[in-house]
């Protein structure tokens, strides 16, 4: 957590490049390392842009940040989202990185026309390339928006 917000900034910037290419690419393979592929980059990209609103919060505002995750996720909710964040761009956030957690600990991945089946809580959830492609969409939003 030492580097600057805007090397993670950066490195989102390139991470949200790649997951915007496999969902543009993903008509032409439409196989299930796409959809998985994609919630990678998805997820890899929420944390790069999490890290950057931590940091940059931290320097700005002069907010504590732990090193263990959960308190930094915390941290994000309580001090960072009233700064810096609206609900719904943490709600995405956050969306992105649960739905990462429930595809790798998910026993099931079964692909299916343009979704993906998953086991969560011994519930079944289908995600959608529209779905991915949407998450795509507002992360990229949320990049975009970040303050200067």
């Amino acid at each position: 957590m030492t580097e600057m917000w805007d090397e993670q900034l950066m490195w989102s910037k390139y991470h949200i490049a790649v997951s915007k290419r496999l969902v543009e690419n993903f008509s032409n393979y439409e196989e299930k390392r796409f959809l998985i592929a994609i919630i990678n980059e998805l997820a890899t990209t929420a944390t790069h842009v999490i890290n950057a609103f931590l940091i940059y919060t931290k320097i700005k505002y002069n907010v504590y940040l732990s090193n263990k995750a959960n308190e930094r996720l915390e941290t994000l909710k309580k001090q960072i989202k009233k700064n810096t964040l609206t609900e719904q761009d943490y709600n995405t956030l956050i969306q992105i990185i649960e739905l990462k957690r429930t595809q790798k600990k998910s026993p099931i991945q079964y692909q299916k026309n343009e979704k993906i089946l998953l086991l969560k809580n011994e519930k079944y959830i289908f995600v959608s390339i529209e779905t991915l492609k949407n998450l795509t969409e507002k992360l990229e939003k949320i990049i975009k928006n970040f303050p200067n």
